[in-house]
């Protein structure tokens, strides 16, 4: 017997927002470098949130389920694996 895999309801919509999100903070990387070094939340297209520490960012952005919370790294950063 095969079931029908169903998203809970609203997680759709979460993910689109998330993604548009993300989308635009890729896009505007130059608004996030002025905060280089911190942790950074993007919602509807604009910077709503800035701190040291993601778990406090995150602790001010109850309301934001959907923000995308990212780190400003250095753009010149380079990764060695």
């Amino acid at each position: 017997m095969s079931q029908k895999l169903v998203p809970p309801p609203g997680m759709l919509e979460h993910l689109r927002k998330f993604d548009a999100n993300a989308a635009w903070a890729n896009a505007h990387l130059s608004d996030l470098l002025r905060h280089l070094g911190k942790f950074v939340a993007v919602d509807r297209g604009r910077i709503i949130g800035v701190a040291d520490s993601e778990e406090k960012l995150r602790k001010e952005l109850a309301k934001h389920a959907d923000a995308y919370v990212t780190f400003v790294y250095p753009p010149d950063l380079a990764w060695v694996l």
